[in-house]
């Protein structure tokens, strides 16, 4: 049975939003209604007495990261505590996002998650008890930071923010198996943020180490919402193997993709093995049945089996031949808009792939929404396909003692085992 969980964590947005936090700050100007809640917050009150480096900085009060207990997990399966010890996975009063906020104030505010450019500081943090999340009032260098962010910024308009952090380890909510990188057990590896007896399958994060508030695009489906970046240990980096592929041979493995997807009739039918493949049909279905487009997208992009590309589209009313145009479309831009070709050589990255889903929300600028919904199915089926040839389809949903399954065609012909 399975628990829906908004993966862009919507109902935490609207309450940001409602607060009115996520926005500009102009001090002796700032209007706050008397029956608010985050009326006089520290946070907000240090704000309004802030002298900025230059008078053309913005300075804004922003949610950077939420108490498990209140929210739950992130669109990731990640989760901090903040209330109280889980002595069951190890987790005492000094590992709690409460004590371990302050950390924030020795970052910076950067862009995308790009370290490397600083476009703000972090004035300080607070921790919101009412509301049960962190502050932090951050000021932006309006020399540094994306023109685009400060117009909205100045237009009144809510803007997103991610953070990241390092942690030594994190714990699985339904067996307490302490992960130190990528060694994570099943439940979290095959069944992220389902409901198993009774527990959601998440991530808990102790002692908390933040490093980096980043300002993020978010595309309308919200999809890259709530992206954290963790180290675990000294793995800084966890990139999927063999993603950083060379240019050329990743341009050739999209456009292959495309090409396939042209003229599907040239697979040969599996319909008649369905049977013998109980487990793969099973996991695709249950990733057919989230609710939410966001969900379905993101379940995909999560596990290692084939996504049915034609089954998605039929569940959300989009047709097969929007999809093909917009793999065509992607295939003819790899090799002349740098934005697209390095969103695919990071895709195997949690973090990356995030960041760069939003910024091509710019790119494609569809048409309606259909066409939206067309372009990020199209997206996430490339990517998927090329997890699959990297890694192979995950060989416990595939019969006992078959060989691995890398090659696109046959890839792409397990896809339609799904669906009537």
């Amino acid at each position: 049975m399975y628990k829906p969980v908004c993966g862009d964590q919507a109902s935490l947005i609207r309450t940001i939003s409602d607060a009115g936090l996520n926005r500009r700050v102009v001090p002796g100007t700032v209007r706050r209604k008397k029956a608010e809640k985050h009326q006089g917050t520290q946070a907000m009150l240090y704000a309004e007495s802030v002298t900025k480096r230059n008078p053309d900085n913005e300075v804004m009060v922003v949610v950077a990261c939420s108490s498990w207990e209140t929210y739950g997990p992130n669109s990731n399966g990640d989760g901090f505590p903040s209330e109280k010890a889980y002595p069951e996975y190890g987790i005492e009063e000094k590992d709690l996002l409460r004590n371990n906020y302050k950390s924030f104030e020795k970052g910076q505010v950067y862009y995308m998650h790009d370290m490397n450019q600083p476009v703000g500081w972090v004035l300080k943090a607070f921790w919101n008890d009412r509301y049960k999340w962190v502050e932090i009032v951050l000021e932006l260098d309006s020399e540094r930071i994306n023109p685009d962010v400060l117009k909205r910024v100045r237009e009144g308009e809510m803007i997103f923010v991610s953070m990241g952090c390092n942690v030594e380890y994190d714990v699985c909510t339904v067996c307490g198996h302490k992960s130190r990188g990528r060694n994570y057990c099943s439940h979290i590896k095959n069944r992220l943020l389902e409901v198993i007896d009774d527990v959601i399958a998440a991530m808990l994060n102790p002692s908390p180490d933040f490093d980096d508030i980043s300002v993020v695009f978010i595309p309308a489906e919200a999809i890259a919402a709530s992206i954290y970046r963790k180290a675990a240990g000294s793995e800084q980096a966890m990139f999927v193997p063999g993603m950083k592929a060379k240019r050329a041979e990743l341009a050739a493995k999209v456009k292959k993709i495309a090409d396939i997807y042209k003229n599907t009739a040239i697979l040969r039918s599996v319909k008649e093995f369905k049977d013998a493949y109980k487990p793969l049909v099973g996991k695709m279905e249950s990733g057919l049945g989230k609710g939410e487009i966001t969900d379905v997208l993101t379940f995909f992009y999560r596990t290692r089996i084939p996504m049915p590309v034609e089954e998605v589209g039929r569940k959300f009313g989009v047709v097969m031949s929007d999809i093909v145009d917009q793999q065509a479309k992607i295939s003819a831009m790899m090799s002349r808009d740098d934005k697209v070709r390095t969103f695919f050589e990071n895709a195997g990255t949690p973090e990356s792939f995030g960041a760069g889903l939003a910024e091509l929300a710019d790119t494609f600028k569809p048409e309606d929404d259909r066409h939206t919904e067309a372009a990020l199915i199209a997206i996430f089926n490339i990517v998927n396909k090329l997890l699959l040839m990297n890694d192979g389809v995950d060989s416990s949903a595939l019969p006992p003692d078959s060989p691995g399954v890398t090659e696109l065609e046959r890839i792409i012909e397990l896809e339609y085992l799904a669906g009537e």
